[in-house]
């Protein structure tokens, strides 16, 4: 009877020595399949693995160690963040769970309408599509900021043919542009030379001699449209061709791109909405889901 016994509890043994060594093993495994383990808080690692898609850790660069060790740090604070709200909160499960599922809801279905917003939105805007749009919706436009459109230039003193500039900037003609960009090429310093183009007024005065207060940018703009001077070595000569003050309605030129993003986020919001209504629409065709009483 000894025997047998003793035979069993061997056995016994044997089995347990054999599970110690699967649960070892398994262990193992799981740890040779996620990589080096990096940290640890509590009971959760983090693995090499677990950094996939996120950082390319076969990099061995000065930054990229750097970007690990910050992202380590991160991860470590936000778990044991995590389990002390864990131990410390009572928090109705069911709550939790509706919260996740909304949280997953709102993060898929936002992927998902912006990649079908991109696969789907006509980004193609017409021109009477832009002058319709501004017009209809003006006092969206009134300038916060004095603009004008011309031509602005400065040389240094000793450049030839300065003194013909006057009268080459007054002339709207094609061969008195022409000779003054030739100048501009050769010797100026600055230079802005399309004049079908708005630009905002501080910005173009921003260190020049003619920065003004906005009162006296108001007196100038008003009083003369060649604007000339000298300073530090330069000659500033401005010519302005028209202007727009503050409070006044923005050309549709200086604001186009503003009202076709407009236009085109409109367009975006009707594929969103409209995406909705027409899965609910093909769901009740075919009859893909059911509301019980």
């Amino acid at each position: 009877m000894n025997k047998y016994i003793i035979f069993f509890l061997a056995a016994l043994s044997l089995s347990a020595c054999e599970e110690v060594r699967t649960v070892f093993s398994s262990a193992k495994d799981i740890t040779a399949s996620k990589g080096k383990a990096l940290a640890r808080v509590h009971d959760k690692v983090l693995y090499e693995k677990d950094l996939a898609g996120i950082m390319d850790l076969t990099v061995a660069s000065e930054a990229d160690s750097t970007l690990v060790k910050r992202y380590v740090n991160s991860w470590v604070r936000k778990e044991l963040l995590l389990h002390e709200a864990e131990e410390n909160m009572e928090m109705d499960e069911a709550e939790l769970e509706r919260k996740i599922e909304e949280y997953k809801f709102q993060l898929l279905a936002y992927a998902y309408e912006q990649k079908y917003v991109a696969e789907n939105l006509d980004t193609l805007v017409t021109e009477e599509e832009l002058e319709k749009y501004y017009g209809e919706n003006e006092k969206e436009f009134v300038l916060k900021s004095n603009i004008v459109r011309g031509v602005f230039l400065k040389f240094p003193e000793e450049t030839p043919n300065l003194d013909k500039l006057e009268q080459w900037m007054k002339d709207d003609g094609d061969a008195s542009m022409a000779k003054i960009r030739s100048l501009a090429l050769s010797y100026a310093d600055f230079a802005y030379t399309n004049d079908d183009s708005w630009m905002e007024l501080d910005e173009l005065l921003f260190g020049t001699p003619f920065m003004k207060t906005t009162s006296d940018q108001l007196q100038m703009l008003k009083r003369k449209r060649f604007w000339k001077t000298e300073d530090g070595g330069y000659a500033y000569f401005f010519y302005i061709r028209e202007y727009k003050i503050v409070d006044q309605v923005s050309p549709l030129e200086f604001v186009r791109d503003q009202v076709e993003a407009v236009i085109l986020n409109r367009r975006k919001v009707r594929l969103s909405t409209n995406l909705s209504k027409d899965l609910y629409q093909k769901a009740t065709i075919n009859e893909d889901y059911e509301i019980f009483n």
